[in-house]
């Protein structure tokens, strides 16, 4: 009996620490769905293209925003994409970032930047382009977001390539990168903070990154069904992914953390 009883405390100890150390379950974004406003909009569709020369919100009432042309966010220049906004790509147009992004939804009101063809394919629209002038992301001494650019909580869908930066590190976080030819692409030194997304469906590769200066930080993500997984040749900590049914899986061509990723 003493026996049994001890064996008892010993089995309680042993659950009672693991699930301490379980990791933090997956966030809504692991599903690959981020649940967008379907609601009724009281202005929208709104037509937009050209210089933002301002600092300019895309709200959802005014949703979803059409883009009929080009669009250049200026060097200085902050553009907020709300919770529950719709932004639809009418063509061969892209949305370039000299300044800020911050496109930032939530679980259940997410954004979304998709084709606006009624058969929507893969290419139907360039990417969205952070340029070298667009304010990295930064954070606090929590590591909360403190300023520059990020995308948290989108859906990006139907484009070339999903996002596209080079020599700036922004967050990109809790997105759904889904049926691009390429899911997310950088050159040059950035650092960016790719973490908790699911980046499936892109026809050439998941994550890929020619020549990067910076370390970039790769984590948490569920890395699926893409030609490439990721294909980085720099520095980078990638850990803590699941990359699976890709038509390879990881390629990394310098020194690195690489590691506790599900194969």
């Amino acid at each position: 009996m003493l026996l049994r009883y001890i064996l008892r405390l010993l089995l309680a100890g042993l659950l009672a620490s693991s699930a301490l150390l379980a990791p933090v379950p997956w966030p809504t974004v692991r599903m690959g769905v981020i649940n967008h406003a379907h609601t009724a909009h009281a202005d929208g569709p709104t037509n937009v293209s050209g210089i933002i020369s301002s600092d300019t919100t895309w709200t959802r009432a005014n949703s979803p925003y059409i883009v009929t042309g080009s669009i250049l966010v200026s060097q200085g220049v902050t553009l907020t994409v709300a919770p529950g906004v719709t932004v639809k790509f009418d063509g061969n147009y892209n949305l370039r970032v000299d300044g800020t992004l911050r496109a930032i939804g939530t679980t259940y009101n997410g954004i979304l930047f998709t084709s606006n063809r009624p058969s929507p394919s893969p290419g139907n629209w360039p990417h969205i382009e952070l340029s070298s002038t667009s304010p990295p992301a930064s954070f606090d001494e929590l590591g909360n977001l403190a300023g520059g650019s990020a995308i948290r909580f989108a859906t990006i869908e139907w484009a070339d390539q999903g996002i596209y930066f080079y020599n700036t590190s922004p967050l990109i976080d809790n997105n759904a990168i889904v049926n691009n030819w390429h899911g997310i692409n950088y050159i040059g030194y950035s650092s960016p903070k790719i973490t908790n997304n699911v980046i499936k469906g892109n026809s050439q590769s998941g994550i890929i990154a020619g020549n990067p200066g910076g370390t970039a930080t790769i984590e948490q993500n569920l890395i699926l069904n893409n030609g490439d997984g990721i294909h980085i040749n720099g520095p980078a900590t990638i850990r803590w992914n699941t990359i699976a049914k890709n038509s390879t899986g990881l390629r990394a061509g310098a020194p690195g953390t690489i590691g506790s990723n599900n194969i």
